[in-house]
């Protein structure tokens, strides 16, 4: 039987061992792949002055018509790996910068984008969910409003009232703040339980405090399980001297 070269085998034997040893670094140090995710945006800006609206997203066009007052909701949809995006609005005719802002995506196929202008005249601000504040316990969720109705003062007095999650529905005030039209309110908590959501009455801040307005009982019941901003731009009656208000949620 003819022997081999020693010195290939052992040189082999070496490339083999170094090659095994190469290899499980690499897999050991191997960077994983980072899988894009998808959602749609559904954009739409609620103003009192007229525009056209291009949206863009970390630069990237988005839409070029987006039409305000009307509110129309234009969807875009995006894939994307980190969950915070720099969003840019500007006039479509002037090019003129509006807002500048960050949002974070949420999980899930849809993100609202709304932006708003309370006011003629007044920036647009981005309406979306918070960064900063603390989630609500189970059975609850935090709810923002803002009003803009012409049948209501430039001020009122908000009265936030739940019941017990269960057992016997007995309605008692939570909590109350002055609210300014066309500004947001803080987060207060509101029941998120079926059948069973908060109410929310406007009264006069002068001393006679009047009740001026009341949250239609269905209004929540489009609230997210986390975070919500209710606009409230529309309202029936009034019915001995009180009306109803209809609102929708932002995001």
């Amino acid at each position: 039987m003819t022997k081999g070269n020693p010195i290939a085998t052992r040189s082999f034997r070496c490339l083999a061992v170094f090659s095994l040893l190469l290899y499980m670094g690499c897999g050991k140090n191997e960077t994983p792949v980072d899988e894009p995710k998808f959602t749609g945006l559904a954009m739409q800006a609620i103003s009192k002055d007229a525009f056209r609206l291009k949206v863009s997203a970390d630069e990237v066009l988005l839409t070029d018509y987006l039409t305000a007052p009307n509110g129309n909701i234009v969807y875009s949809n995006v894939k994307y790996y980190d969950t915070k995006h720099r969003i840019q609005v500007a006039d479509y005719y002037t090019s003129n910068k509006l807002l500048d802002t960050t949002i974070i995506y949420r999980p899930g196929l849809i993100n609202k984008v709304t932006f708003f202008q309370p006011s003629a005249g007044a920036p647009l601000s981005y309406i979306g969910p918070p960064v900063n504040e603390a989630l609500p316990e189970a059975g609850y969720t935090k709810i923002a409003i803002a009003y803009t109705l012409d049948e209501l003062p430039e001020s009122v007095k908000v009265v936030v009232q739940n019941t017990a999650p269960d057992g016997p529905v007995n309605y008692v005030d939570t909590d109350s703040f002055i609210l300014y039209k066309g500004v947001f309110s803080k987060y207060f908590r509101g029941l998120h339980i079926a059948g069973r959501r908060a109410r929310v009455k406007f009264y006069s801040t002068e001393p006679d405090q009047k009740l001026l307005a009341e949250v239609s009982a269905t209004v929540f019941d489009s609230s997210n399980p986390d975070f919500s901003a209710f606009l409230f731009a529309q309202a029936t009656g009034p019915v001995n001297g009180v009306y109803t208000i209809i609102g929708q949620n932002l995001y």
